[in-house]
C-alpha cells in the first residue's frame, strides 16, 4: 500500500500540493492589496519641516534576503539591511520575534530591528545631519530671543562687549558615542543623546556647554509611513565658562535651555517619513529590540467564531 502511494505521487509534489491547499485559505483571508516594496534597495528621505532651508537628507539602503521561514504562523521573510556608503554598520544576527497571531493582528506585519534604527541614526550623526544651528528661527523662546542683551544677567561680560540688540548664534554637535535607545512602553522608546554646543556673538565664542538629552519618542503609523514624535524629554546641561565670559546666573542659564527645548514637544524627529507597505489602519508596537507594524482590520472576520 505504501509503495503504491509513493508510486502515485512524489513526496515533493505531495508537500507542495499540501502547502498550497493549507495556506491558500489564510493568504486569501489575511492578505489584501498590499504592495510589496522590498526589491533589494530602498531610500529614506529626511525632510526637516522645522528648518526647510536645509537640504533633504537621503539615506540609501540595501536589503539582502537572508532567510524565508515557513511554519504554522505563516511565511516570514528576513532581510539583512545595510546603508550603501556606511562602513560602521553594526550587525545583530538575532532574528526578531515571531509575528503576532494573524487572527488578531492581521496577516501582513513588518518588523524592524532596533539595529536598523540605531545604525541609521549613527550614520546621520556621522554626516552631521543631527547637528543643529542655534538661532532665533530654530530655538527662540520667551527666555532667550538670541540677542546679547538676553545674556547680560547670565554672562555679565557680554554687557561690556556687545550691544543689547547684537544677534547671538551658535551650533550644537551631536556625539555619536552617546546615542542609545531602548523600549519604554509598547508605543514608545527612550533615546539618549548628548550635544556639545557653543554660543557666539560677532563670530566670537562666548560660551561652551554640553546638553545630555533623554527623550521618550512615540512611533505613529500612518497609511504608508512612520512618524516619530517627542512625547516628553529630560535634559542635563553642563556649562563651562569661556575665557572672561563667566556664567554668573546658572539658574537663568538652565531656564533658557529648558524653554528653548520645549520646542521639541510633539516635534517630528529623524526617522519620520519612514516608508511602509500601505495599510488601511496601521498600528505601531514596540518590543524589547524591534518594532512591529500591523493592521488589525485585515483579519478573518470569522476567526473568533472558529476559535470558540
Amino acid at each position: 500500500m505504501l509503495n503504491s502511494i509513493l508510486d502515485h505521487q512524489s513526496v515533493k509534489d505531495h508537500v507542495i500540493d499540501n502547502i498550497d491547499s493549507v495556506y491558500s485559505y489564510y493568504l486569501k483571508n489575511y492578505l489584501h492589496n498590499e504592495v510589496f516594496k522590498y526589491d533589494g534597495h530602498f531610500n529614506y528621505t529626511w525632510e526637516r519641516k522645522h528648518d526647510p532651508s536645509r537640504d533633504k537628507f537621503i539615506v540609501n539602503f540595501t536589503a539582502d534576503l537572508k532567510d524565508v521561514f515557513l511554519d504554522q504562523t505563516g511565511v516570514s521573510w528576513e532581510w539583512k539591511t545595510n546603508i550603501t556608503d556606511y562602513s560602521g554598520w553594526s550587525y545583530n544576527d538575532h532574528v526578531v520575534g515571531l509575528p503576532f497571531p494573524a487572527k488578531t493582528y492581521g496577516g501582513l506585519q513588518e518588523m524592524i530591528s532596533f539595529t536598523v534604527y540605531e545604525n541609521a541614526v549613527k550614520y546621520a550623526i556621522e554626516k552631521g545631519e543631527l547637528n543643529t544651528d542655534l538661532n532665533q528661527h530654530n530655538w527662540e523662546s520667551r527666555f532667550f530671543q538670541f540677542f546679547a542683551g538676553d545674556l547680560y544677567e547670565v554672562i555679565p561680560k557680554t554687557a561690556q562687549m556687545f550691544n543689547a540688540n547684537e544677534p547671538v548664534d551658535g551650533r550644537c554637535t551631536a556625539i555619536a558615542s552617546s546615542f542609545s535607545m531602548k523600549k519604554a512602553t509598547e508605543k514608545t522608546f527612550n533615546v539618549t543623546m548628548e550635544y556639545d554646543c557653543e554660543l557666539n556673538a560677532q563670530k566670537k565664542k562666548i560660551s561652551d556647554f554640553n546638553v545630555k538629552m533623554t527623550m521618550e519618542i512615540e512611533g505613529r503609523a500612518k497609511t504608508d509611513h512612520l512618524n516619530f514624535e517627542v512625547m516628553r524629554f529630560d535634559y542635563e546641561p553642563t556649562f563651562s565658562s569661556y575665557m572672561d565670559y563667566k556664567i554668573e546666573n546658572m539658574e537663568l542659564a538652565h531656564m533658557m535651555v529648558k524653554h528653548s527645548l520645549n520646542r521639541l514637544y510633539e516635534a517630528e524627529v529623524f526617522g519620520s517619513g519612514w516608508r511602509l507597505i500601505p495599510r488601511d489602519y496601521p498600528h505601531f508596537h514596540v518590543e524589547h529590540d524591534y518594532t512591529i507594524v500591523y493592521d488589525s482590520t485585515h483579519i478573518d472576520p470569522t476567526a473568533q467564531m472558529k476559535e470558540e
